[in-house]
């Protein structure tokens, strides 16, 4: 029984989640496509592997860079560009490009949890909505 209990602990241990690319490593994270620090997380974006090895990339730009091959078998997150700490699922989010709210990679891509919140921000700095697959 004690054996069990040990094994339980170690389990719990190690199966804990943390938030990728947390607080701790704003500014020390670096994009897998550029090599520049992640610094400004209205417009990071992250892949998640079949494995759970966490793949940060400072814009969608960069992260649309890396190739379509390896999106297709990982999870793809997003920051939501009016709430930068939360992460939106790829196929969930809504993107926009405009060219009056640039981007690290000068892409002018952000994403957003919500069709209202997209449209606000169309209508604050224009620009078109796009679908990425």
């Amino acid at each position: 029984m004690r054996e069990f209990v040990l094994l339980l602990c170690f389990v719990l241990i190690g199966c804990q989640y943390r938030e990728p690319l947390d607080e701790t490593h704003r500014g020390k994270a670096q994009c897998a496509n550029c090599k520049m620090n992640i610094v400004d997380y209205k417009f990071r974006s992250i892949i998640i592997t079949e494995k759970g090895k966490i793949i940060p990339f400072d814009s969608i730009e960069c992260l649309l860079g890396w190739g379509r091959i390896y999106r297709k078998k990982c999870q793809v997150f997003f920051s939501d560009f009016r709430a930068p700490d939360t992460l939106i699922v790829g196929k969930k989010a809504f993107i926009l490009k405009s060219d009056k709210r640039p981007s690290p990679m000068g892409g002018g891509l952000s994403a957003y949890s919500t069709l209202e919140s997209v449209l606000q921000a169309q209508r604050q700095v224009g620009g078109v909505r796009i679908e990425i697959k």
